[in-house]
């Protein structure tokens, strides 16, 4: 049993180790692009007309 969990223990530590590698941006990389403001527009219309919208309430939506 133990010779399983050697190999086993020891491959998820390299698996982890590997995935765990973040990759830095530098600082004068990290400018908005076209598609962001795009996106922040659509974010803020869908916040502003549907987010806590009041409905009105009638024995229709009962």
């Amino acid at each position: 049993m133990k010779l399983f969990l050697i190999p086993l223990v020891a491959t998820a530590f390299f698996v982890t180790e590997a995935v765990a590698k973040a990759v830095i941006t530098p600082i004068e990389e990290l400018i908005p692009r076209a598609e962001h403001k795009r996106a922040t527009r659509l974010i803020t219309h869908f916040l502003t007309n549907y987010h806590y919208k009041n409905p009105r309430l009638d024995d229709e939506l009962c």
